[in-house]
């Protein structure tokens, strides 16, 4: 399969000052403890760091396939990108999800 959009003239100035932006707003969310922020999920809120919809130590061979596309993740993103796979006429496609199901969490 292939593919190409050429790219559509781009403006530097422009380029530069949504660099900006996002580099301003990245910088308001980013926390100087980092991932140390979150709390281990352990007691009470133990249930909480397993998939209620897998066995325990649930394991399978691995699939070896060649395809033109592969989705990692199968929540609403990936689903949304496999209907538009569908609809330029892309069949040849894999989504793949660690979870027991597809769908994430909505």
């Amino acid at each position: 399969m292939t593919h190409h959009t050429p790219p559509a003239d781009v403006d530097e100035a422009e380029l530069a000052r949504v660099k900006e932006r996002y580099a301003a707003e990245r910088a308001k969310r980013m926390r100087a403890d980092g991932n140390a922020q979150y709390a281990e999920l352990s007691g009470d809120y133990e249930e909480y760091d397993r998939d209620p919809w897998v066995e325990p130590g649930f394991t399978r061979e691995p699939v070896v396939e060649e395809m033109d596309v592969l989705i990692v993740g199968g929540g609403y993103s990936g689903m949304l990108a496999s209907v538009h796979l569908k609809r330029r006429g892309v069949t040849d496609f894999r989504i793949v999800e660690k979870a027991g199901d597809f769908g994430g969490t909505w």
